[in-house]
């Protein structure tokens, strides 16, 4: 007795230290967290305003563009200035106007060969002629911008949003602007100063006889000054807004890069942040530590109480051990407690050489049963089946409820003849079940498994009872089999898998086939997925559904996974125009060699690693760890680019989405598939496009099959499209010429509405 006072009073100071401890870490929690949303919520503030920031730059490039719309949608511009130039009209009416009215800095005035045929800036003198060479030379440093406007595309330039084409619903019934005009803008590097570059074609309102091709330009160049800087921050409320050449520091001081649109630095945008967390960080911070103290002094004085309620605790102890290892609804021992009796006995059988006995039983149709007389019914009816099982059977034999309506047991003394042990649980069940006054008859199956002959392990012997069983219910229910070889013919047949599996990786034997991804954008297909196939001589074509588990069970999946790798290369290198994409599994992702073992497969073939997309599922974010992340991040800077493949279907966490920096998200074909048949799968996939585009990701829908698929898609704002609507998976020969007759149609189809492609770019 002693021993055992002894022992709880250990327990007791024990359960203290562990909750001192639990004190300490919860106090320490607690400022971190108070610390967190403090840095937190200057954080979030700093990213508001630099996208506040972003978005006024990007308003100003829409109000430029407006000031030059002012005059060069105009019938009488094309007149003046395109048909038959007229100095005065062109320096009043574009170069004086824009620049005294609206502070333009440079005016430029381009014919439909680029070439300059007026040139203003804004402190010139009234009337000065135009020089050539000057004019041409400023030109050439904006061709990027001319070259857009022309093409109607940013081949070369970071993408932004065009903000304003959303204000030209003015022009509804003008119909002559909105299908010949079209504009560029773009944020460059003038006489090394960031300048906001618009142009946009010179081109009539009205009289559509007067529209030329290719169109006049008007050119504007505005330097993103101090003093422009200066506005912009007073409209937003940004104290200070100005650029510096190095990043400002302070304790209310914000800076970030200041990158133009072709890429050049252009210093940091410095300004006087709010800091809404400083308060947090200053006065409640230091008030939360201090509550923290007291709160844990205060709680000290509980953990006495400890003390006194172990002998409560103790007593409580054998209760709460029997509930864990016991069914409550049945009374019989659980799952748990079958486990380490049948391990308790396989290792004593090991040891004497005894023979033991595994066997499941399962009650027949009880689903019907459940459902036909409901689940109060159900539950009396598995009470009721289990005291008949117990009391049939021999007390030397363990019986547990593992679940459901099944029942386990184990018998130490040799297992019996099948047709013994169906007819002592036939003759348990002969006599019907009073079940609230009701006579029910049921029967049940029995699956045996016997030790050594089936196996020398509890998994073994269990996996083989379970295979019995399900052969009992397969035969017609109602009787004892015992399990034998021929019902693990499926291993068998793994095994032969797995046997030519390897030779077909040894020899190369396995294919790839490419399934196209079209742009929603422009249509076209610039990206294909490929999709290992396996075609044997004998077992004819092997699912990737069966070859993968397989290789992945057996550690073929390296391999497997070098030998996709190698052929996707291979033809990226004959399909410069193509992207590839190559799925990975978990297993191969944490190859510790992934990215040296992808470098130099590109490396041999000539490949730029940006056009191999490498696409994981969202069990790899299961297991995250610092290896794993590295190697994706190595991928990452290296150039490969990174999706996530199947979203939704998995548990990934946003945390490891904005760590990870996924290029693209590919949704799950269910949603796609459920859009029209679940009114919750629209605003589901709705979602994740949202959160995939807030995350600077690509938005891919896997499975489109229908064309009300491909439209919901499309309206909801997926990126590209991938499905049978548009192609099965194809071999590499068809895949080239199918792609090329697809694009080409495309492109046709683009040249016979060339308004409509104006105005969307």
């Amino acid at each position: 007795m002693q021993n055992r006072k002894g022992q709880l009073r250990s327990n007791a100071r024990s359960t203290a230290s562990a909750i001192r401890l639990f004190i300490i870490v919860f106090g320490a929690a607690l400022v971190g967290l108070t610390g967190w949303f403090g840095w937190s919520s200057n954080r979030n503030e700093l990213e508001a305003e630099r996208l506040r920031i972003d978005n006024a730059l990007n308003q100003t490039i829409a109000n430029i563009l407006d000031q030059q719309r002012s005059v060069a949608w105009w019938d009488d511009a094309v007149r003046q200035v395109a048909q038959s130039f007229d100095f005065e009209f062109a320096d009043s009416n574009f170069g004086i106007f824009l620049t005294e009215t609206y502070q333009q800095d440079e005016v430029y005035i381009v014919d439909g060969s680029d070439r300059p045929v007026y040139a203003h800036r804004r402190n010139d003198a009234e009337g000065t002629a135009l020089d050539p060479a000057l004019a041409s030379s400023r030109l050439q440093q904006l061709r990027a911008v001319l070259e857009g406007v022309r093409k109607g595309e940013r081949t070369s330039m970071a993408q932004r949003p065009d903000l304003f084409v959303d204000r030209q619903t003015s022009y509804q019934r003008l119909a002559g602007v909105r299908t010949s005009a079209n504009w560029f803008s773009a944020i460059v590097m003038v006489d090394e100063r960031p300048s906001i570059v618009t142009a946009i074609t010179i081109t009539p309102n009205v009289d559509q006889s007067l529209i030329m091709n290719p169109p006049f330009l008007l050119v504007s160049v505005v330097a993103v000054s101090d003093e422009v800087l200066g506005q912009l921050g007073q409209s937003l409320l940004i104290a200070d807004l100005h650029r510096t050449t190095e990043p400002a520091t302070g304790t209310f001081t914000a800076s970030e890069a200041f990158v133009t649109d072709d890429g050049v630095p252009a210093g940091y945008l410095t300004w006087s942040t709010a800091a809404p967390g400083h308060p947090i960080l200053s006065v409640i911070l230091p008030l939360v530590a201090i509550f923290s103290v007291v709160g844990g002094v205060l709680a000290g004085r509980m953990l006495a109480r400890i003390e006194r309620t172990t002998d409560a605790l103790a007593e409580r102890e054998n209760k709460a051990r029997h509930d864990a290892l016991h069914d409550d609804l049945s009374c019989l021992p659980n799952r748990a407690a079958f486990q380490d009796e049948a391990r308790r006995r396989i290792e004593a059988a090991r040891a004497t050489g005894e023979r033991l006995g595994i066997g499941y039983v399962d009650i027949d149709r009880f689903k019907d049963i459940n459902d036909t007389l409901g689940h109060h019914m159900g539950d009396q009816l598995i009470q009721e089946f289990g005291r008949r099982l117990r009391s049939a059977l021999p007390d030397d034999v363990f019986l547990a409820r593992i679940g459901g309506d099944e029942f386990a047991f184990i018998e130490k003394r040799g297992l019996r003849k099948p047709y013994d042990i169906g007819a002592v649980v036939a003759d348990a069940l002969a006599t019907p079940l009073r079940l609230d006054n009701r006579a029910v008859t049921i029967t049940s199956s029995v699956g045996l498994a016997a030790m050594p002959q089936h196996g020398t392990t509890i998994d073994e012997l269990t996996r083989h009872a379970d295979i019995a069983l399900y052969e009992a219910k397969r035969n017609g229910r109602n009787r004892a089999v015992v399990f034998d070889a021929s019902m693990a013919r499926d291993l068998s047949e793994r095994h032969q898998i797995e046997t030519h599996l390897r030779e077909a990786i040894r020899d190369e034997q396995l294919e790839l086939h490419f399934q196209p991804l079209v742009d929603v954008a422009t249509g076209r297909i610039r990206e294909v997925e490929a999709l290992l196939r396996w075609f044997h001589p004998v077992l004819g074509a092997v699912p990737p559904s069966v070859f993968v588990p397989v290789a992945e069970e057996t550690g073929l999946m390296g391999d497997l996974g070098d030998l996709v790798l190698k052929y996707a290369v291979r033809q990226a290198r004959d399909w410069p125009d193509l992207s590839i994409a190559v799925n990975l599994s978990p297993l191969q992702f944490r190859h510790r060699k992934l990215d040296e073992t992808l470098l130099a497969l590109t490396a041999a073939d000539g490949v730029d690693p940006h056009r191999i997309v490498l696409e994981v599922t969202e069990s790899l974010l299961l297991n995250v760890n610092a290896e794993t992340s590295g190697t994706l991040k190595r991928l990452r800077q290296a150039g490969f680019r990174i999706a996530l493949d199947d979203f939704g279907t998995g548990y990934s966490s946003l945390k490891y989405l904005l760590d990870l920096e996924f290029d693209t998200i590919k949704i799950d074909r269910s949603f796609v598939s459920g859009i029209s048949r679940h009114a919750a799968a629209r605003p589901i996939v709705e979602a994740i496009v949202g959160l995939g585009h807030a995350l600077g990701s690509r938005i891919v829908a896997e499975g489109v099959e229908r064309e009300d698929e491909r439209r919901v898609m499309v309206e909801l704002g997926c990126d590209q499209l991938q499905g049978y609507l548009f192609s099965k998976p194809l071999p590499g020969p068809g895949l080239a010429g199918f792609v090329a007759s697809f694009n080409a149609e495309v492109d046709r189809r683009a040249g016979t509405a060339p308004q409509q492609g104006a105005q969307a770019n």
